[in-house]
């Protein structure tokens, strides 16, 4: 693999992770603003949504059972792209989106903004002083 095309994989998957983020924070937000409990709810929401995504991105991480890949046979289905990927492709310039075959894969892409996530709601409280009493 070239440093074009790693370059390439790295940015896709930042991206995806800045729009995952992004979206969530902004849903956080919404809600918790609606619900009057301000970015202190956001913050909390962020938080459970980061874990909810580390626990099922970790699940989607593993390898499938041996017994099922000899089941389903040596075929494997290309990857297909959803929605959300699509989304996220969006900020990248079109030169540099990679077929989905040769992309991060999407498990590995939502255990990052996972972490992501969890890191925003961190710095919500750490660093900005959200809930924080004075």
């Amino acid at each position: 693999m070239n440093a074009s095309r790693a370059g390439r994989r790295i940015a896709d998957a930042l991206s995806y992770v800045a729009v995952l983020t992004g979206l969530l924070f902004a849903a956080a937000t919404a809600a918790s603003f609606a619900l009057g409990a301000g970015f202190v709810g956001a913050k909390h929401l962020l938080f459970y949504a980061g874990f909810a995504l580390f626990g099922y991105s970790t699940l989607r991480l593993r390898p499938k059972p041996s017994w099922k890949r000899e089941r389903d046979g040596a075929e494997s289905s290309p990857r297909e792209e959803t929605r959300f990927q699509r989304l996220a492709r969006v900020p990248l310039p079109e030169s540099w989106v990679l077929p989905p075959e040769e992309r991060v894969p999407p498990p590995a892409k939502l255990f990052v903004g996972s972490l992501a996530v969890l890191a925003t709601s961190a710095a919500m409280e750490f660093v900005f002083g959200v809930g924080v009493p004075p």
